[in-house]
């Protein structure tokens, strides 16, 4: 049994993660590796400022860089203001902007954590052909906040007509089992994600199997059609931010001709 503290634990973990060494890291945070040392043991305990240190030498996102700061049991060193906070006001229009200009394909604003946080018509418009979207998003999350992977993923969402799901599914997973090195709660989702049944846990390990492409095709049976589609990402925030840092504008594209007709034909 690991008897380090949380914070010990989630050091080494972090360094690791890097690949750095004890003397790398010890060099960038400016402090000896026999301290680094002793901190990773749980022997010492760190001040506030050789935290904040650390934090910044392991490049951690502003989310985790909030956790590694309590598990230290210090105040965060970002901010988390909500999307709908007065400071936010030029993140959200830079968002409408990029959702609208987008148009008539879908495209939809999320967080860290692929919450939903505002979308446009062509999304919306998409989603009716798998069926009601209240009932889809009624099945997949139980009242729940709208969240992109669930969505995606879960065998009553989206995932029901997706034809190639083991690939998007796989891609999807590593992904997110990267980007929850950037905070616990995506890490938590995987959990439950892989609690399922229908996903492979080894997908969600970061070095499982070779990087999935830049950019594939998810593709869809709906009736009698095949569409295919492929997204984009933009990213939208800034680093002095914990909320903004993660925000990101998930673009969808037409991969073939038959998929921008009825896309084009929907947001008509």
């Amino acid at each position: 049994m690991d008897r380090r503290s949380p914070f010990a634990i989630m050091l080494k973990s972090r360094r690791h993660e890097r690949r750095l060494s004890q003397l790398d890291l010890a060099m960038e945070a400016g402090i000896s590796q026999r301290h680094l040392s002793f901190l990773e043991s749980g022997r010492s305990k760190p001040g506030r400022d050789v935290a904040a240190r650390l934090a910044r030498a392991l490049r951690l996102a502003p989310e985790l860089a909030n956790a590694f700061m309590a598990e230290a049991g210090f105040a965060p060193i970002f901010p988390a203001r909500a999307i709908t906070d007065a400071a936010m006001a030029p993140v959200r229009s830079a968002a409408a902007q990029v959702l609208q200009g987008h148009m008539p394909y879908p495209a939809v604003l999320v967080d860290a954590v692929g919450d939903v946080l505002d979308a446009n018509v062509a999304f919306d418009a998409a989603l009716s052909l798998f069926g009601d979207p209240a009932e889809l998003w009624d099945r997949t999350h139980e009242g729940r906040q709208q969240n992109l992977y669930r969505l995606t993923l879960h065998p009553a969402g989206t995932a029901a007509a997706l034809v190639n799901f083991g690939d998007v599914a796989r891609a999807t997973l590593q992904r997110m089992a990267r980007e929850g090195q950037a905070g616990p709660r995506l890490a938590a989702l995987i959990k439950e994600i892989v609690g399922w049944g229908t996903i492979d846990p080894a997908w969600a390990s970061p070095g499982w199997g070779p990087s999935p492409a830049p950019i594939f095709a998810e593709r869809y049976r709906i009736g009698h059609q095949m569409l295919s589609i492929f997204a984009v990402t933009t990213r939208l925030g800034t680093a002095m931010d914990a909320i903004a840092g993660g925000l990101r504008v998930e673009s969808y594209f037409p991969a073939d001709h038959r998929t921008q007709k009825v896309m084009e034909r929907l947001e008509r």
